[in-house]
């Protein structure tokens, strides 16, 4: 009983068999497509890579991305509604017994729907990071202008027909082909809507074991359908005439009279729908990052539900061409020289078959619990990324299931203050009534572009994304689209992020927290090198130990730096420290390795205090941390040096350069100036 109940919800909702919704009298028929989790992918690839989840973002896909946070995350995005319109010919009813193919003109409105997309929050309690957040509903909406169409088409019917005695009089027994024709005059009438959107709610943590990330959460999704469509569709046969068949030689009719009925509706359709449900789902993920290489999965499992609510659907769907009731023949002479029969026929034909549905429940329908797979695969090197991505909803073999599939792949690169996202993604939604009667919803698909760049307590994103389903609708029933202009679907995009953790590490609180001696730096002309500025509670003489000092140095990016110019800096600054012979200084991968293990990984650290706490995770007697900074005059650089053990800030030094070259090759002069303590 189900079944059928969901073989007319399909018919209704995905436009399938003859079709006949998307009829009007101007065909002005619309889909609504909500896809915020594509418009999203555009402002950060993390909402569908798992890999590069991240605090708030894409913690739906990715609950382990919940142990990046590093304070308080908000995360608030949107994108903008886009309409396009093309002139499609809609084959509405394929060709049948009843009648041939028919296509209509139709006008297709296809909307990108926009809206407030996300809003997220996150926070870290430890080193366990923990999230909540909405997603705006996605799914689709089809609906139909009230109106009416005409078509006129040629029609034509073959009936074998067996003439007895009965009819002719004879003895002899005689088979003839009746073919007739005549011109078919089809009505087609309907208005309404349909719409089913899925709205998810999420809570989740996630944290680090070693060089892996887990993560899971709890995420319960609230489900409508709801649809109130009528259509109708009648038609009738005018001018009929026969023939009989030319390869029955024997029989020769004067005339043949079609006498026909027919004139009533050949199809029609009521449909209503309001039904609603709760699935909860657990998640589970994990990713790794090595060096180049990243990969992750999450799994997701739906635990069963059922959408409750009113649901009627009445249809008439006919079969077979109308019924030969009768033949009378009259003036029936047998020509004994020629053996052929001359007279005339009298045809009747009568109405037409149909295959009824009919359906009227109030108790809803079940749906069995799913298990979701989404899993990514990504490169990264310097400041480029590259990952594709995947996930689907698998069929258990309990039915009816509702579901849905998404791909993506897209690339990321770092460009002096901002990062430029590029990517293409796609999905679809099915309904699968068993094994073998899959039905699935137009696709999806988006190619985008988006631009992310760091202000003082975050991130502010813009993307503009493109809407390719218009071209793929040609593939759906749909020819004579003409040319598809994508550019005319563009959609713009934003979010805001705002990371309060941030303040704690900024640059302007690193300077002024806990180093109230510290004198201003003055500006000198690039090129130029300084000397030490401060001290706070050390001697600014060398110790008469001759041990190696055990140290360890960490470079931040500062404003309109890159990560890359942190990483080459901090590299020349530890092969000077270590020349001098004063030094042992940690390498660079042990040090990222002895972090992670302290959930240090992520830490912003320019305070003695957390300076201090960070030379004690890598068990060294001094650390070394500062930031490089970027201006119209060329590089600046600040450093400052910490007793691990007592937080003592021992020396404070700053250096500058026209250009990157120049202020690495200045670091042997500053690591000299170390010396002095």
């Amino acid at each position: 009983m189900k079944k059928i109940l969901l073989s007319g919800l399909l018919l209704a909702v995905l436009a399938r068999g003859l079709c006949a919704q998307n009829i009007d009298s101007a065909l002005n028929f619309y889909i609504k497509m909500s896809t915020p989790d594509l418009n999203l992918y555009f402002l950060d690839h993390g909402f569908l890579d798992v890999v590069q989840a991240h605090g708030t973002v894409g913690m739906m896909v990715n609950p382990a991305g919940l142990e990046r946070t590093q304070g308080l995350d908000i995360f608030v995005a949107g994108s903008l509604s886009k309409d396009v319109s093309g002139d499609f010919k809609i084959k509405v009813i394929d060709s049948s017994e009843v009648s041939p193919s028919i296509s209509v003109p139709t006008t297709v409105t296809l909307t990108d729907l926009g809206g407030l997309d996300y809003v997220g929050v996150a926070g870290k309690a430890g080193p366990v990071g923990i999230g909540i957040a909405v997603q705006r509903g996605s799914g689709m909406e089809m609906g139909l202008d009230s109106g009416i169409v005409q078509i006129s088409k040629s029609l034509s019917y073959e009936y074998p027909y067996l003439l007895d005695s009965t009819v002719t009089g004879f003895n002899d027994t005689v088979t003839v082909n009746w073919k007739l024709s005549g011109t078919g005059v089809i009505t087609m009438g309907g208005q309404g809507n349909l719409s089913l959107m899925n709205t998810p709610v999420f809570l989740g943590s996630g944290t680090k074991f070693g060089p892996f990330k887990v993560g899971m959460g709890l995420k319960v999704t609230k489900m409508a359908a709801t649809g109130d469509f009528s259509i109708n569709t009648s038609g009738r046969v005018t001018n009929l005439s026969g023939i009989v068949d030319d390869s029955l030689s024997r029989i020769r009719f004067d005339s043949v009279s079609v006498r026909s009925s027919f004139d009533s509706s050949i199809f029609y359709d009521r449909f209503t729908c309001t039904l609603s449900g709760t699935q909860v789902s657990m998640v589970l993920s994990a990713n790794f990052e090595i060096p180049i290489l990243k990969a992750g999965m999450s799994i997701e499992k739906g635990m069963p539900y059922t959408l409750t609510g009113d649901y009627y659907n009445n249809a008439g769907i006919p079969f077979g061409q109308p019924r030969l009731d009768s033949v009378s023949v009259g003036s029936l002479a047998y020509d004994t020289l020629t053996q052929t029969f001359t007279g005339d026929a009298n045809l009747y034909l009568g109405g037409i078959e149909y295959k009824h549905k009919s359906a009227d429940q109030q108790t809803g329908i079940d749906f069995p619990g799913m298990l979701s797979i989404k899993a990514s695969l990504g490169l990264k090197f310097w400041g480029f990324r590259l990952g594709i991505n995947g996930g689907t909803d698998i069929m258990n073999g309990q039915w009816p299931m509702l579901g849905n599939a998404y791909t993506s792949a897209g690339t990321s690169l770092s460009i002096k203050k901002a990062t430029l996202c590029l990517g293409l993604a796609g999905r679809w939604q099915y309904v699968a009534l068993d094994q073998k009667k899959i039905y699935s919803t137009p696709p999806m698909v988006l190619a985008g572009a988006g631009l992310r760049m760091p202000v003082y307590v975050g991130e502010v994103m813009l993307a503009t994304r493109m809407n390719l389903a218009n071209g793929l609708l040609k593939v759906q029933n749909l020819s004579g689209g003409g040319d598809f202009k994508p550019w005319e679907t563009l959609a713009l995009s934003a979010g805001v992020r705002v990371d309060l953790g941030f303040l704690s590490r900024s640059d302007k609180k690193s300077q002024t927290a806990g180093t109230e001696t510290a004198k201003p730096v003055e500006e000198v002309k690039p090129g130029a090198r300084l000397g030490q500025v401060t001290i706070e509670g050390a001697a600014l003489t060398a110790t008469g130990d001759t041990l190696q000092i055990k140290a360890a140095v960490n470079i931040y990016q500062g404003p309109n730096a890159s990560w890359q110019d942190a990483l080459v800096y901090a590299d020349f600054l530890r092969t000077e420290m270590a020349n001098t012979g004063r030094f042992s200084i940690t390498p660079k991968d042990r040090m990222q390795e002895l972090l992670a293990r302290k959930n240090m990984g992520q830490t912003y650290c320019l305070e003695p205090i957390c300076a201090a706490q960070m030379g004690q995770a890598l068990n060294v007697r001094q650390m070394l941390v500062g930031q490089i900074d970027k201006t119209e005059t060329g590089y600046y650089v600040k450093v400052f040096l910490v007793d691990a053990a007592t937080g003592q800030q021992l020396r404070v030094d700053q250096d500058q350069g026209a250009d990157l070259t120049a202020v690495c090759a200045s670091t042997g002069e500053l690591a000299k100036r170390l010396l002095l303590q």
